[in-house]
């Protein structure tokens, strides 16, 4: 099998976007492992201020390189990838540098923090604007593109459309709160909600969070599943892989409906399959409603998963020639996503007995604080991350570093796995009658370690290169005729 590239090469500038982007993530990465520890406990558990500013200068980077990537697979018109790739770059650094600059401000309680809000302003209109251009034209290109056609399909241009206006839905709820970071009242709407300004403001900030990494991950999905053959299956394994896009979108549309309404609205989302003293075990329905996003991923990944060793069979007599490391990879950061928020998550959910949501005296109040902060660094930082410098690499590397590729992917699959060892020991293996994270837990080292080997994988990708021309989709290739 080889890759067809129909792009002209007068999309000049991409490769430089893609290197750029991919530089920058890896370099703010590495301060925040090393000069602001993300392993440090934060408020409860959860992300101190100043870790969310780091974490937004490492994602809107990632966001814009996944369109990038989305505008080349899914085919949209020329003007919507140089807007894409151009104005993404200028967007995202502005973006990115803002939120850094404020992260140090507010370590340091400088003015830094203000200066950088002012940085960021500019920078989140433009990708705002990058965000609608691209759903835009990938309406278009749903709409132009036959049903049958073997480049691509209505129906993933439509899924991850889908997925993206439930992103700009958590997009608009974070500038709720960026919004009243620079004046604006919200007190009237809270008022209305029978709600104070700040408690208003807290559950918008929690839907945005909610909202949009289930959405973006669901997006990954979708752009993995079109880079690597969807378009290409029959039969049985299309009806499969179809279902799976219809759980995924249910669970997509649903839970957007929830977080918006809860925020915004009077509804308050409830506890499934209740149990305990005062019903205080049991499963948060946005918990659920996510949870089909990731089976219906899932479903959609198993459906392919003969489709990317065919095609790996085809593409390289080798060592690795019936699997393909970089796309096992892919596969793996959803199923290990699965098993920290499905397993874990729920187990922890269904024994709120024990864990307190992370109260104290709650005999597991540690132990569900050490889960938080670090599924939140697992599940919606690095695997993600991970995911997209995966897609990069499949879609945009030079050949003649295939090598160099898969080494970068077995690090990652090795620091996936090690971390999410170490994630499930530190969680449940720790004395829950702690008060303090200052625990001597090998759970900890694991986790760390599986970190620093994603990170290293990350690194590789700096060293691979890529080709002289924009990626697009896999074609098929006809086989050989049998001598026979």
């Amino acid at each position: 099998m080889t890759s067809e590239l129909l792009v002209p090469e007068s999309d000049a500038g991409w490769s430089l976007a893609v290197r750029g982007l991919l530089a920058w993530i890896v370099v703010v990465a590495l301060i925040g492992f090393f000069a602001a520890p993300f392993l440090t406990p934060g408020q409860a558990g959860d992300f101190s201020s100043a870790l969310v500013d780091f974490y937004h200068a490492i994602m809107i980077p990632v966001a814009a390189l996944f369109l990038i990537l989305c505008t080349f697979v899914f085919r949209v018109p020329a003007w919507v990838r140089r807007w894409v790739v151009q104005a993404g770059v200028v967007g995202a650094g502005l973006d990115a540098v803002g939120s850094l600059v404020r992260a140090y401000g507010d370590v340091y309680h400088s003015a830094g923090f203000g200066a950088g809000a002012w940085i960021q302003f500019p920078g989140t209109l433009i990708m705002v604007s990058v965000a609608l251009v691209f759903l835009v034209g990938l309406a278009l290109t749903a709409v132009r593109t036959p049903k049958h056609s073997a480049e691509s399909s209505p129906l993933m241009a439509w899924a991850l459309f889908i997925s993206g206006v439930s992103a700009v839905s958590a997009v608009a709820l974070g500038g709720i709160l960026a919004a009243s970071e620079v004046g604006l009242s919200w007190a009237g709407w809270a008022h209305a909600l029978h709600e104070n300004t700040g408690g208003f403001l807290g559950n918008v900030v929690t839907s945005h969070s909610h909202d949009m990494l289930p959405a973006f991950m669901a997006g990954i999905v979708l752009l993995a599943a079109q880079a690597f053959g969807y378009t290409h299956l029959q039969g049985l394994r299309r009806r499969v892989a179809q279902w799976g896009i219809a759980i995924l979108l249910i669970g997509v549309v649903l839970m957007t409906l929830a977080y918006v309404l809860s925020s915004l609205g009077t509804y308050n989302i409830p506890a499934l399959w209740v149990s305990g003293p005062q019903g205080v075990n049991g499963i948060a329905e946005d918990d659920f409603l996510t949870g089909l996003v990731g089976w219906g991923s899932l479903i959609l990944m198993v459906s392919l998963w003969s489709e990317l060793r065919d095609r790996a069979r085809v593409a390289a007599a080798t060592v690795r020639s019936r699997i393909n490391p970089v796309r096992l990879a892919v596969f793996l950061t959803w199923i290990c996503a699965m098993v920290a928020m499905i397993v874990y998550g729920y187990y922890i959910e269904l024994h709120e007995v024990v864990f307190g949501g992370g109260a104290l005296p709650a005999p597991g109040a540690i132990n569900d604080q050490i889960f938080t902060r670090a599924h939140l660094l697992y599940v919606f930082l690095a695997l993600p991350v991970l995911a997209v410098f995966l897609l990069a690499a499949e879609l945009t590397a030079d050949p003649a570093r295939r090598r160099l590729t898969g080494s970068m992917a077995g690090v990652g699959i090795a620091g996936m796995l090690v971390s999410l060892v170490g994630l499930g020991w530190w969680t449940f293996a720790t004395p829950g009658h702690a008060v303090s994270w200052a625990l001597a837990s090998g759970g900890h080292d694991v986790y760390v370690l599986g970190q620093a080997l994603m990170l290293l994988a990350a690194v590789m990708q700096l060293f691979i290169g890529s080709r002289a021309v924009p990626p697009a989709p896999l074609r098929a290739e006809s086989a050989p005729a049998s001598p026979h």
